[in-house]
């Protein structure tokens, strides 16, 4: 069920006039992106578009060559980076370690962000972490070695691990990629109840735009470091806007219960 948009909030994430590149090339030039407090946004577009550079942006791992991130009205450049990971969670496409690092002891780095790294965990950060990795059927894991696990998986412990922070912001990429349909809907409801219950900022990117569709408030559509439209899933699933971004044809079906079918021809 697509959740209803919200009566707009204060922007929680506003970027202006911003610019950056690889090398000498810009990527991104003059893009100005705002996001709502409690709203789940999602970004589209082809390879190369630009997706995930703006999101590394958002979260201050990547830092603009001019232009302004301003999360909860703050610039991000004067958020100390612990205040900021306590604001922000981030779920990364790719994560690697070398370290034998369990499946909780890398959801319980998550949590670390609310505590002192030298204090001992409490019974309520550790009922925490416990609601997370049944949440996202990995309790089961729980003392697996991270380097072990498939990617379905790995990915899902990334993402408990975001969760145990309890962020107000949460930004995904491509969060979805390597689970299986059951895993990839309960994850989306997850973030609809987060939104909607918890007021949780979400931004997500995904290649799978049906799935997106159907579970966002918005969508923006991103190509070559620009944004081409921004809008509801009914705004943005138009065939020519589609065809003409992904350079291929496409069907778009709405059906009775206000899913969105998008078959490639």
């Amino acid at each position: 069920m697509v959740i209803k948009q919200k009566k707009k909030n204060m922007n929680i994430i506003k970027a202006e006039n911003i610019n950056f590149g690889y090398k000498k090339e810009l990527l991104l030039k003059n893009f100005n992106i705002s996001i709502d407090e409690g709203e789940i946004v999602g970004i589209i577009g082809p390879n190369g578009a630009g997706k995930s550079t703006i999101l590394k942006i958002l979260s201050g791992y990547l830092k603009a060559q001019s232009g302004t991130v301003r999360i909860l009205g703050k610039n991000i450049a004067h958020i100390a980076d612990l205040e900021r990971a306590n604001i922000i969670g981030t779920v990364p496409q790719n994560i690697f370690t070398t370290m034998p690092y369990t499946v909780r002891e890398i959801v319980e780095m998550g949590r670390y962000t609310k505590i002192s790294k030298f204090v001992n965990l409490s019974k309520k950060d550790n009922d925490k972490i416990d609601d997370v990795l049944k949440e996202l059927d990995i309790n089961n894991l729980a003392n697996s070695i991270f380097s072990n696990l498939s990617g379905g998986e790995k990915q899902r412990s990334i993402i408990a691990a975001a969760l145990a922070q309890e962020p107000k912001i949460l930004l995904l990429d491509e969060p979805t990629s390597q689970l299986d349909m059951g895993h990839a809907v309960s994850l989306m409801k997850k973030l609809n109840y987060l939104q909607t219950y918890k007021n949780i900022s979400i931004v997500i990117i995904s290649h799978d735009i049906q799935l997106l569709a159907n579970y966002v408030n918005r969508i923006i559509l991103i190509d070559n470091g620009n944004i081409v439209k921004d809008g509801s899933s009914k705004d943005i699933l138009q065939k020519k806007v589609i065809e003409k971004v992904y350079k291929c044809e496409v069907e778009i079906i709405k059906s009775k219960n206000e899913k969105f079918i998008i078959l490639p021809k």
